[in-house]
């Protein structure tokens, strides 16, 4: 799809060692700047992605990077695209705000077609300012579409709330209204700023947020995410019972017990202590679910070419996945992802039970 929209990346293919070599925000940065010289910025940003889309997945699917080097690069792009889109609006660089990665953005643990989780923060409580931001950050959202969804939904207040939000306002909310469970979304905060000591203020706000003891904080998590696993089928890996965010809502829940500071879950696994309610076999097995549930996700999407945390429905299809995740026989695989899904949720029961 890729080579038929775009047939200049077949050019691009051809640069010596360009499936082998890691793709670095400088690197990304000056195809875009090459391609903005002929495009306008839509049009750039798009074939910027399309070109290291296809070669992430050709690097995915020769097995010439792990999963987690894939997910990196994957957030890398993410990233480099967001920052070329702002800096085509601000006709100077600004210092009176902040920009707040959350999620597998925030880790750089960027699966295909994941959306993008952000908040902006601005310095002051001042009209103008925010009015600024937040006209420049619909017109970033309307850049990127149809290569990122933008999603504001975690901003304080919801998705009813402004989208742009005072530093004051920010505070005001951590400190008097954030349920405990929102914790975990902030301990994966990933902060930016061109003022170094507003980036330290938001970040000293978050880290107070996330540090504040709450007796009912275990309850909490267990609460929500009961409370997702009900809306969404058990067939969703991502969302359904002994799905993903299980093994999330537990890492988090530890890390920040033990105020630990990885953003990225992968690098989490080897932070964390053995915990008594948690054993050393728990948290590898949890390590080799996620391994499997992630990399089922991205073969999903890569081979689809769309946002999915289900299984397809179609044989072929699933054969194929199997396949691309390195099983003889779509049996095996069928038994080796219940047998995930299984497992994960035997470990979150004895969490909700210590």
């Amino acid at each position: 799809d890729i080579i038929e929209h775009n047939p200049a990346v077949l050019d691009f293919l051809t640069e010596p060692m360009v499936f082998k070599k890691p793709s670095t925000k400088k690197e990304l940065e000056r195809i875009f700047q090459y391609l903005r010289e002929e495009l306008e910025l839509p049009k750039a940003l798009a074939t910027l992605y399309e070109m290291e889309i296809f070669r992430i997945g050709a690097q995915d699917l020769l097995e010439l990077k792990t999963q987690q080097q894939i997910a990196y690069n994957l957030s890398i792009l993410a990233e480099t695209i967001l920052f070329q889109a702002w800096r085509e609006f601000f006709d100077k660089p600004r210092e009176d705000f902040a920009l707040i990665f959350f999620g597998k953005l925030g880790g750089r643990e960027l699966s295909y077609h994941s959306d993008l989780d952000l908040l902006i923060i601005a310095r002051e409580e001042n009209y103008e300012s925010i009015h600024y931001l937040t006209t420049v950050l619909q017109k970033v959202i309307k850049a990127v579409k149809g290569i990122y969804e933008v999603d504001l939904r975690l901003r304080p207040g919801g998705k009813n709330a402004p989208a742009v939000l005072s530093f004051s306002a920010f505070q005001k909310y951590l400190n008097e209204k954030a349920e405990p469970w929102e914790k975990l979304i902030y301990s994966r905060a990933r902060i930016y700023a061109n003022n170094i000591s507003f980036r330290s203020t938001v970040k000293g706000a978050v880290d107070q947020f996330i540090r504040i003891s709450s007796s009912d904080f275990k309850f909490k998590i267990i609460e929500m995410r009961d409370k997702i696993a009900k809306a969404f089928p058990p067939s969703d890996f991502k969302k359904g019972p002994g799905g993903i965010i299980d093994i999330e809502f537990i890492l988090e829940y530890f890390k920040i017990q033990e105020q630990k500071n990885q953003l990225n879950l992968y690098h989490l696994f080897k932070k964390l202590k053995k915990h008594s309610g948690l054993s050393a076999l728990d948290l590898d097995n949890l390590l080799d679910c996620l391994h499997f549930l992630r990399e089922l996700e991205n073969a999903i999407r890569l081979l689809s070419n769309h946002y999915s945390s289900k299984l397809p429905e179609n044989s072929l299809d699933l054969r194929l996945i199997s396949l691309k995740m390195g099983f003889r026989t779509l049996e095996s695989f069928t038994a080796k992802y219940e047998e995930v899904r299984g497992a994960i949720r035997l470990i979150w029961e004895r969490f909700s039970a210590i």
